[in-house]
């Protein structure tokens, strides 16, 4: 199974308003993630706009890499509530690693967060529950 690096998993509402960044590694700092994150952001609109355009929708959301950069790259999982959840991987992960198992429990995770009835959407934090449950995960992945 192929081991993937990742450095930063990012949650981001339906206005791109970020509901969780969490960071895995000391580098880049945290200004970098998130220019990032949000450089890939018009990517991910692009991507979700050629699967609005496939005749069968579907339910799976998973994008793939969405952008890569000189040392990093962005893969991006779309929930049908409109969150966007992205994931970035060193650039020496092998380029093969298929995420969408991990993006599926990620979105998972998100889903269970949000329909806990002490959740509050306004409060725009994602409870302590789902970040242990995204720290799981990457230490699953290997990152």
């Amino acid at each position: 199974r192929a081991m993937a690096s990742v450095v930063c998993v990012a949650v981001l509402d339906r206005k791109n308003v970020p509901l969780y960044i969490k960071p895995f590694a000391s580098d880049p700092g945290e200004l970098d993630l998130h220019y990032i994150i949000h450089g890939s952001l018009d990517l991910v609109e692009e991507r979700q706009q050629l699967l609005r355009g496939r005749p069968a929708p579907q339910a799976d959301q998973y994008l793939g890499m969405v952008h890569a950069t000189t040392d990093f790259r962005v893969y991006a999982y779309a929930a049908n509530s409109g969150e966007k959840v992205l994931a970035v991987l060193r650039d020496d992960a092998p380029s093969n690693v298929d995420l969408r198992p991990f993006f599926q429990q990620l979105h998972r995770h998100l889903v269970n967060a949000k329909c806990n009835p002490f959740y509050n959407a306004e409060d725009s934090a994602l409870p302590p529950a789902f970040d242990r449950g995204v720290t799981q995960l990457v230490g699953a992945l290997g990152g």
